[in-house]
C-alpha cells in the first residue's frame, strides 16, 4: 500500500479480512520513505570521465528519479525518496557504452543516515567481440526464471539494443553447479536461462537477426565453490557477447 500523510491527533486503522477459509493469519511489516542522496562519478574504462543517464528503478522497472553525469568532471547528485521494504536499481547508460546496474537496499543504509558518497560506476565502451557481464540478470535456483531484481538489468539492456540498431549480441547462459556432474541438464538449463532473455528481447522489438543464444552450463561459474546463497545466485546468470556495433 502506498503511504499516507499523518496528522497530530487523528486515528487510524489497519483493517485485514482473512478470505481464505483456515487461513494462517497475517505478516505485518511497517516501513519508513527515506530521504536517500547518492553522489559519484562516471568514467570509461579508460578512467575518463563521461556524461551519462543515471537512474534509480523499483523492481518493476518503473523509473523513481534520473539526473545525469557532468561531461567533464563525470559527477553525479541524486536525491530520491525510498521506501525501505523495497529494492532498487541504479542504472548508469551511455549511448556509445554498456550499461551498469547496481543494486540498491535502503535498509543497509541506515549506518550511513541514507547517504551512498563516492559511487564509482565504469561504464565500458562498446566495442564489436567483447564480452561484458552486466549485473544483476539472475535465475532462481534451477528455473529459467529472472529474480525480481533483474528487470531494471534486462530493461536496460533493451533499451541499449534500440538506441544501437546494428548491435548484434550472443546471450551466453550459466548455471551455479559446484560438484554436479549432471552436465545434460546443466547444459540444457544454461540455454533456457539465455533463450529467456532473447525471448523478452523480441518481445521487446528487438530483431531475432541480431541476437543468437548459447549455453555453457557450470563451465564458467564465477564462484566454483560458491557456498553462500549471494555467490550461488551470481553464477546462475547470462552474460553479453557483444559480436559488432557497427
Amino acid at each position: 500500500s502506498k503511504p499516507i500523510q499523518v496528522k497530530k491527533g487523528e486515528k487510524y486503522y489497519l483493517v485485514l479480512d482473512n478470505v481464505y477459509p483456515d487461513g494462517k493469519g497475517h505478516t505485518i511489516k511497517f516501513s519508513y520513505v527515506r530521504d536517500v542522496e547518492m553522489r559519484g562519478v562516471v568514467t570509461d574504462d579508460n578512467n575518463k570521465p563521461i556524461k551519462a543517464e543515471v537512474y534509480v528503478e523499483d523492481m518493476n522497472g518503473l523509473q523513481v528519479q534520473k539526473t545525469e553525469s557532468d561531461s567533464i568532471t563525470g559527477e553525479f547528485k541524486l536525491a530520491a525518496k525510498l521506501n525501505e521494504s523495497t529494492a532498487y536499481t541504479l542504472t548508469t547508460y551511455s549511448d556509445s557504452s554498456f550499461i551498469s546496474s547496481k543494486m540498491i537496499n535502503v535498509d543497509d543504509l541506515a549506518k550511513t543516515n541514507y547517504k551512498l558518497n563516492d559511487i564509482k560506476v565504469i561504464l565500458p565502451i562498446l566495442k564489436g567481440g567483447k564480452k561484458y557481464v552486466l549485473g544483476a540478470i539472475n535465475f532462481y535456483g534451477n528455473l529459467s526464471k529472472l529474480l525480481p531484481q533483474s528487470i531494471p538489468s534486462v530493461i536496460a539492456l533493451t533499451k541499449l539494443m534500440k538506441r544501437n540498431k546494428k548491435m548484434v549480441i550472443s546471450i551466453e547462459g550459466h548455471v551455479n553447479s559446484p560438484g554436479n556432474p549432471n552436465v545434460e541438464f546443466n547444459n540444457d538449463l544454461s540455454v533456457r536461462r539465455a533463450k529467456a532473455i532473447y525471448g523478452y528481447l523480441v518481445s521487446k522489438g528487438i530483431e531475432k537477426e541480431r541476437m543468437s543464444t548459447i549455453g555453457f552450463g557450470s563451465l564458467h561459474m564465477l564462484y566454483p565453490n560458491a557456498i553462500s546463497e549471494e555467490h550461488q545466485e551470481a553464477n546462475r546468470r547470462v552474460e553479453i557477447n557483444v559480436i559488432s556495433v557497427k
